[in-house]
């Protein structure tokens, strides 16, 4: 952990041994909720440190309680507020946490880790809200029991102005490429095929709701989402970025659509691997597996537009400023010939800070490259 405003590290501990730590999330009350790819969610509670000196009292040396999830899947937790913030979050405001839950049990005593299933928990009371089955949700999305695993999910905190029934909306994204929309764990929306034939839903990222609530008949919600390098001769309506608009129309009696919005930004041909909106809706980060970040602006026009303004290179990386990242995976060149690592470098994670324009990423530190937070400050303002 860090303390930003003094620029130096306040604590560290172990929080999943001999494992990645893929998620976190800060809960109001001093809970930090941790997600390992040992198949945990663990909740740690954070002492308030001295701020004369900068630093934590003690760390934690225990979790507080832990929650089975399914460590086969690359999909994060989503954490986020029952009700839209409008100002000060405070610990009595319900939580809701979505995950991809552990398989049942089959007959042989083995766990069934299927990826396609969804939980949706609310916090403190400690309550399953939502548990449905995204890879095969009935007769609403016919065809989507082959959509394989579950890659992203994104929940929909409620704005005090909103007018649909449903308590807990959450956007799940999967393998085969299906954008659902969860009420209450019944499917209201679906959009198949989003970034091309087959391709999978990597990354995911909501604009905040109070940067783009207008009117209150109808709410309107931008999503960007991201998947893997496109725009080959095999596939040429592949795309790596896509922007959608989730729109709840109250003159039909409040079904939400989503929408695909013209998309002008070219395909960069490299994979995404991370998104984030900055907290005024206005610009969202995109993270590369080549060490870049590309920074797209929302045009506040009549229709929903977005054009690119630029990249920023990680620093310190190598190749001109590129990762040298981490050999994920291996590659058969022929029938039954030597197999060759694939180098994949990457932005793992991005986000901007609440009420400041400065952007955090962090860089992995895997095959002989320090890894690396980096802290940038993007103030991009004019309308």
């Amino acid at each position: 952990m860090w303390i930003l405003e003094k620029r130096r590290p306040a604590i560290q501990w172990i929080g999943h041994p001999d494992t990645h730590v893929t998620c976190l999330h800060f809960w109001p009350d001093e809970i930090l909720i941790s997600q390992g790819r040992d198949g945990y969610i663990r909740f740690w509670t954070i002492p308030p440190y001295e701020f004369g000196q900068g630093c934590l009292k003690h760390p934690p040396t225990q979790a507080m309680t832990e929650l089975p999830t399914c460590e086969v899947t690359f999909c994060h937790m989503s954490f986020w507020p029952s009700v839209a913030p409008t100002g000060d979050l405070f610990s009595s405001v319900p939580y809701y946490l979505a995950h991809v839950p552990r398989g049942g049990e089959e007959q042989d005593n083995s766990t069934r880790e299927s990826g396609c299933a969804v939980e949706v928990v609310e916090l403190p009371k400690n309550v399953i809200v939502v548990h449905t089955e995204a890879g095969d949700v009935g007769s609403a999305t016919i065809g989507s029991s082959s959509s394989g695993m579950c890659m992203a999910l994104q929940g929909i905190p409620r704005h005090p102005n909103a007018k649909w029934n449903q308590s807990c909306l959450v956007l799940v994204a999967n393998e085969a490429g299906q954008l659902l929309l969860f009420g209450d764990g019944v499917v209201l929306a679906r959009l198949d095929d989003c970034l091309g034939k087959g391709i999978p839903i990597m990354a995911m990222s909501l604009q905040p709701i109070p940067a783009i609530l207008e009117k209150d008949d109808k709410l309107k919600l931008l999503m960007a989402l991201g998947g893997p390098s496109g725009g080959s001769a095999d596939e040429p309506s592949q795309v790596d970025l896509l922007f959608v608009q989730l729109v709840f129309d109250e003159t039909d009696c409040g079904k939400p659509v989503l929408r695909p919005i013209s998309n002008q930004i070219p395909c960069a041909n490299v994979g995404v691997s991370s998104l984030s909106w900055r907290q005024d809706g206005r610009l969202v980060a995109v993270g590369q597996w080549d060490g870049r970040i590309r920074l797209v602006e929302r045009c506040v026009k009549q229709k929903p537009t977005v054009r690119c303004l630029g990249w920023l290179t990680s620093l310190g990386g190598l190749d001109e400023g590129e990762l040298l990242g981490d050999w994920a995976a291996t590659t058969v060149t022929k029938p039954h010939g030597p197999m060759i690592d694939q180098k994949s470098t990457t932005i793992r994670s991005c986000f901007f800070t609440s009420g400041s324009d400065w952007l955090l990423s962090a860089a992995p530190a895997n095959a002989g490259a320090a890894g690396s937070v980096l802290v940038w400050d993007v103030y991009r303002t004019c309308k």
